[in-house]
């Protein structure tokens, strides 16, 4: 003579609304509590259950880092690498948005773009009257204004 068999109360997933089942693992079958207490099939189906609807900056880059290529699609080097939105909304995570850059051509393909502009007093610029002296260019290392270049 078996074991009695208890009838178990037949549940869904919250998520994706799969009949579950007990577990098994070999011919050990899940205990009748922890079944009871189980609300989803497997825990991708958790993870995706308890997805915010609008989920913060850092959730997106978390979710674009593993489409991250292992080399700058722009000059090949294998270090310090971001990922890019080519089309600059960072909330896009499709494959074909997503461009792996280094940090340099990151920045680069930015400045060039106009989205990065320096603020000069920060480096070191000076502010020159551009029409007395348009070869100007002064840099860090020199923070003279024009006016006083002469003196």
């Amino acid at each position: 003579m078996g074991r009695r068999i208890i009838p178990v109360n037949a549940k869904a997933c919250l998520h994706c609304n799969l009949p579950m089942e007990r577990k098994r693992w070999g011919a050990r079958l899940e205990d009748r509590a922890v079944y009871a207490r189980r609300k989803y099939c497997d825990p991708r189906c958790m993870g995706l259950a308890h997805r915010k609807p609008d989920p913060s900056r850092d959730a997106y880059r978390k979710r674009a880092y593993p489409m991250r290529k292992d080399r700058c699609e722009s000059c090949g080097v294998a270090e310090r690498l971001s990922i890019h939105h080519d089309n600059r909304n960072w909330r896009d995570n499709s494959p074909d948005n997503i461009k792996t850059l280094c940090t340099s051509c990151h920045t680069s393909l930015h400045h060039a773009r106009g989205d990065i502009h320096p603020i000069r007093s920060s480096l070191g610029w000076t502010d020159c009257d551009v029409s007395e002296t348009p070869s100007c260019q002064h840099r860090p290392s020199t923070p003279l204004s024009c006016s006083q270049e002469g003196s």
